[in-house]
């Protein structure tokens, strides 16, 4: 509150006495008892007291309004009336007063004379009114009273600037209002005709969209009759509509500068990026895919190249189904996922939660729960079981949310630009899609030049929903003629457009940027004066920017699509504005939170069409290719200096926002940021883990890694912070499915910590991986001594925690399994022991896992079956997921050693479940090479190749070497059983070279089989088979080549080997790949001894081992090769000399 006579401002004196006053004006010219302002001021202070301080407040403040008063004469302002006091002043003394005549003369005056009058009565204006007593209830009616007639009074205000013609003045008003109350429909109805008016025909149809969710949201109810009516009129293009509101609207699009506008533009044109082009073929098969997905649902893929129009296709399908009656809802992946984890959902499902409430709060409101910002310690990250667990609970509640929401109604859910996608991201859309029987239709679009491998899995995954799949392609002929035309604003020649189709072919965002340098530079003279190429478009465009206009679309790249993407916060981080820029607290609103000014340059940019605004106040980017385009141009010292200025704008503006702060302070590369880039960081991958994007999570720890590394410290100070770090990545990495990744980093830490002599964190780091996984989390083939001693010593010590003991003992079973099984077997029950001791589920879990990887497997099974069911006991009382699958992957290889193909079955396919359900894709690969192997096994070669390229598909990118290894091994069993051994030769090199010795049977079989006796010779073999899981493979090869070869000797010595596992095939302990049944092996050996009785029985078990397996072309050779043998008299078989593990 502030008073002045003349100009000259006058000091109101305490807060007390200001208040005095203040309740005096809200009176009006009415008498103000002095009960009211002593029970009102003074509500705990006694009467007399109160009225002691009352009376030198109303003499001073006499004194103060009325300097020219003489003594002792009456005031004129400010009166005494029983029972109390009033103030008498002219109505246009009070600005508030004033503000309230002025709203009532605008009423009944013309529209341009009320808008003129009602924009200058809302420039006077400063902050909410009485705001010094906002929260006293004395003033609260008051300032209500006041709030509403500004908001009508801006209504009124934006109605009469649309009826006089003037919608561009009317957009930031409109805007205004939308912030100030989201719930008030006429604010937004005002916002979406002046979007309309102006040729913003795209924006205006988000706008309604906005108000249908915040009215839904908040509410509960639908929007009125008014906003209904204005979609359906923008959607349908019923102007009469927009004429009504706008009766002066003749041409609705902004001119394009330096343009000369067309001679000849209908009343109907609106802005040239907003009108749809064409496409009516797609829209045509869309509407039909969303009439058959009301009753079963279904999928759209939507693919095209950068700027064919997949985005403004979706946007059309979108209003399309809307006015078909579905709900709708839309998200698009952010530039970088870091920014906003899992934020395409986020965006698309914030309305669900409203549209059907849940009973209670649940995981997905997690996701949905806005970032966390000050005062929140980085957490330790979740716990391995609560990593798996959630999954499935957030999954799930994903599932019964979608469903609900259906329930009331189709749901469409629309995420663009899914090549950018997270992992959660893709995992959430497939079991958007995996909805079968309810009408939910899921859409998707994607470049098919982004993604790459990261999308197979989905996109195979979505195959089998059998999805309508549109590849976009340019527009015809005449939609590029009336797009170009539109858009520049100028005439453009026959010619000109011909060459722009060729150019182009038919991409609309080329032919808007060509068009728009047309309009800017006119005609070109001749054809050959165009511009060759969308890049040299955009690069003469370009360089027609001022320079503070680069400045600002180069910040605009770096900001990555995020939420900070404002224009104020891009102006602030410009050389040319910084130094104007005020200082906000953590509860201080941005600055400019509004559309740009109209002399910023982010207003140019806008008008040019090389920044959209996608919300009131926040712009990005207009196109990826622009992205692109201006990415490639920063180096990188220019690169960390942007992310620095933008840093230092987000510490003045936005200090709360530390997460997006810190991602810029660690871009920056500036050591004095380097603390502040850590802590940032860690918040961020704190909200990724919560949002079970742990792959983002791991790329935000590694922010984190670098940024630590700048931070001056002592080594032993470093190093330690360093493997702490490098932990919670690990961590990350594994949960991620990135394996190759945590064992480097795993020995990262190691030599951390080797490095300045910590015995304790180094045994932190070789204990930092507590996830299980399905094969060992060694980066070796073989054991590493090292490594052992190393891993026994600390294992020793007595001041570890339990947790760490167990992990080191359970690191030491991997290194020495399939070596020294004694030493294994020893180190694993001390696990055993320690587990049971602590007490601990997860731990106890661990322990009976690594019990069942005691090697040779075959040889394990009556202590694998007891510690199954251990484990299986142990799940089920704990929610320990992961070790469910653990479960079912080790009984599918006790069946498979067993010849037991159908419980095989029933446990992979069971694996491959709870993999799904709980986002484990090595688990899933793992089952999968199962399935394929009993696909092999039937003999459905093709089958069995087809999976084992879904395992190397699941397992790219973050563990591509197991899914690379996968696949050969299966390709290499597959192509022997085929007996295509000429064509699988130059493979099988390439493998020699990668395995060495370990693949030296394998490579030497195939030289052999074709007769290369003499190279398969010099194959280079381990002098003893390893007793890993590759036992049986390895035996039975050996097997093989003794017989290719002739050699008596090394046939002799593999006779006790392959007698004890005749009963199983040769890969039943891998559960992954089928080879012969080791009888046969041990059959052609016999022959080649001339033990032909021996010969005619091992072939027998070999046929019935196959058939058991469905394996008739292993049963076939079987029984081919013993019908090859001499005729003889029929032999009685007698009692085995040793029992096989099928008969124990």
């Amino acid at each position: 509150m502030e008073a002045a006579i003349g100009g000259e401002g006058l000091a109101l004196g305490r807060p007390q006495q200001r208040a005095v006053l203040a309740l005096l004006l809200i009176g009006r010219g009415q008498v103000v008892s002095v009960d009211r302002l002593v029970d009102t001021l003074w509500p705990t202070t006694p009467v007399r007291q109160a009225l002691a301080s009352l009376h030198p407040y109303i003499s001073n403040l006499r004194r103060v309004l009325e300097p020219g008063r003489p003594p002792r004469s009456a005031s004129e302002l400010l009166v005494s009336a029983p029972p109390g006091y009033a103030v008498r002043l002219p109505a246009d003394a009070v600005d508030a007063w004033r503000f309230e005549a002025a709203v009532r003369e605008a009423r009944d005056a013309e529209p341009a004379a009320a808008h003129r009058r009602l924009t200058e009565a809302l420039g006077w204006w400063r902050g909410p009114a009485y705001q010094e007593w906002a929260d006293q209830e004395w003033a609260v009616p008051e300032v209500a009273r006041l709030g509403e007639l500004r908001l009508a009074a801006q209504e009124l205000a934006a109605a009469a600037g649309l009826r006089a013609g003037r919608p561009g003045e009317v957009v930031p008003t409109a805007e205004e209002l939308v912030r100030a109350d989201p719930l008030r429909e006429e604010g937004w109805r005002l916002l979406a005709l002046a979007q309309w008016a102006t040729g913003r025909q795209a924006d205006a149809l988000l706008t309604l969209r906005r108000a249908r969710t915040a009215v839904v949201e908040e509410l509960g109810l639908d929007p009125g009759p008014a906003l209904v009516e204005l979609e359906q009129a923008v959607l349908s293009g019923r102007f009469d509509v927009l004429r009504r509101a706008v009766p002066e609207h003749v041409r609705s699009g902004p001119v394009v500068a330096g343009a000369t506008p067309a001679e000849s533009v209908p009343d109907e044109a609106v802005s040239p990026e907003a009108r749809f082009f064409g496409r009516q073929d797609e829209l045509d098969g869309l509407h039909a895919v969303a009439r058959a997905a009301t009753r079963a649902g279904g999928v759209v893929l939507v693919s095209g190249n950068a700027g064919v129009g997949k985005t403004a296709l979706l946007d059309r399908y979108a209003a399309l189904l809307r006015a078909d009656g579905w709900t709708v809802v839309t998200g698009r992946c952010p530039d970088d996922a870091a920014t906003a984890p899992v934020g395409a959902w986020v965006e698309a499902l914030t309305a669900l939660p409203r549209l059907d409430p849940p009973p209670a709060p649940g995981p997905l409101d997690a996701l949905l729960a806005a970032p966390p910002v000050d005062g929140l310690a980085p957490a330790e990250g979740l716990s391995p079981v609560d990593a798996v667990a959630a999954r499935c609970r957030l999954h799930t509640e994903f599932r019964d949310r979608l469903t609900r929401a259906a329930a009331r109604g189709p749901l469409a859910v629309v995420i663009d630009d899914l090549g950018r996608a997270d992992a959660q991201t893709l995992a959430l859309l497939g079991l958007a899609a995996s909805l079968r029987g309810a009408p939910v239709l899921v859409v998707a679009a994607f470049r098919p030049d982004e993604g790459g491998q990261r999308l197979t899995p989905l996109l195979a995954e979505l195959a089998g929903h059998d999805p309508h799949r549109l590849d976009l392609r340019g527009l015809p002929a005449p939609e590029v003629a009336a797009l170009v035309r539109a858009v520049a604003g100028v005439p453009v020649a026959a010619e000109v457009i011909a060459a722009l189709t060729e150019q182009s072919g038919g991409n609309p965002h080329h032919l808007v940027q060509a068009a728009r340098l047309l309009g800017e530079e006119g005609a070109p003279a001749t054809v050959g004066d165009l511009p060759s190429g969308l890049r040299a478009v955009l690069l003469r465009r370009l360089a027609r920017r001022s320079a503070p206009e680069r400045e600002l679309l180069h910040l605009a790249v770096l900001c990555g699509g995020g939420e900070e993407e404002t224009a104020v916060l891009l102006a602030a981080a410009s050389s040319a504005d910084s130094s104007a820029l005020p200082v906000a607290g953590p509860t201080t609103d941005v600055p400019g939170a509004g559309s740009p000014s109209a002399d910023s340059p982010a207003t140019d940019l806008l008008a040019a069409g090389l920044l959209a605004e996608t919300a009131p106040g926040r712009v990005r980017l207009a196109h990826p290719l622009l992205r692109e385009l201006l990415d490639a141009e920063l180096t990188a010292a220019r690169r960390r200096a942007l992310h620095g200025r933008l840093a230092e704008a987000l510490e003045r503006l936005r200090p709360e926002d530390r997460v997006t702060l810190a991602r810029h302070a660690a871009r920056s590369g500036e050591a004095g940021r380097a603390r502040q880039a850590v802590d940032g960081a860690l918040r961020a991958a704190e909200r990724a883990e919560r949002r079970l994007a742990h792959d983002v999570a791991a790329e935000l720890i590694q922010w984190a890694i670098d940024a630590a590394d700048v931070i001056p410290a002592p080594d032993a100070e470093r190093a330690e912070r360093l493997v702490g770090l490098l932990g919670r990545l690990l961590q990350a990495q594994v949960r991620a499915g990135a394996a190759e990744a945590a064992l480097r980093t795993r020995d990262r830490a190691a030599s951390v910590a080797r490095f300045v002599g910590r015995d304790d964190l180094l045994a932190a780091a070789h204990a930092a991986w507590t996830e299980p996984t399905p094969w060992f989390t060694r980066p070796h083939r073989e054991t590493d001594p090292r490594t052992v001693e190393t891993l026994e010593r600390l294992a020793a010590r007595d001041d570890l925690e339990p947790a760490v003991t167990a992990r080191l003992l359970q690191r030491m079973v991997e290194e020495l399994a399939g070596t020294a099984p004694g030493r294994a077997l020893e180190a694993a029950e001390r696990q055993l022991r320690v587990a049971r001791s602590a007490g601990d589920p997860q731990l106890l879990a661990a322990a009976l896992t690594t019990m069942t990887r005691l090697m040779p497997h075959e040889l394990q099974g009556e202590r694998r079956g007891a510690v199954i069911a251990e484990l299986r006991d142990l799940t089920e009382e704990h929610e320990l997921p992961a070790y469910r699958w653990v479960c079912e992957h080790v009984d599918a290889t006790i069946a498979a050693v067993c010849n037991d193909a159908e419980a095989v079955r029933e446990h992979a396919e069971r694996g491959v479940e709870i993999a799904r359900r709980y986002g484990m894709p090595e688990a899933e690969a793992t089952s999968t090479a199962t399935l394929a192997m009993l696909a092999h096994a039937r003999g459905g070669f093709d089958e069995a190749e087809r999976l084992y390229g879904q395992v190397r598909a699941r397992l790219y990118g973050g563990n591509a070497w197991h899914g690379a290894d996968l696949y050969d091994r299966g390709l290499v069993a597959v192509r022997l059983g085929q007996g295509r051994v000429e064509e699988l030769e130059p493979h099988m090199r390439v493998l020699y070279d990668t395995w060495g010795v370990l693949g030296g049977e394998a490579f030497a079989v195939v030289l052999a089989l074709q007769g290369k006796v003499d190279e398969a010779r010099a194959v280079r073999l381990a002098p003893v088979p390893a007793a890993d899981h590759f036992l049986g493979v390895r035996l039975g090869a050996r097997a093989k080549l003794a017989c290719l070869l002739g050699d008596k000797r090394a046939a002799a010595e593999l006779v006790p080997h392959l007698a004890p596992l005749q009963d199983q095939l040769g890969s039943a302990a891998t559960a992954a790949f089928c080879t012969r049944p080791l009888a046969l092996g041990l059959a052609e050996v016999y022959v080649l001894l001339g033990d032909l009785p021996s010969a005619r029985l091992a072939y027998a078990r070999a046929e019935e081992v196959a058939l058991q397996w469905g394996a008739d072309h292993l049963a076939e050779a079987a029984r081919a090769g013993a019908a090859a043998l001499p005729a003889a008299r029929a032999v009685i078989p007698g009692p085995r000399t040793e029992a096989t593990f099928a008969d124990r």
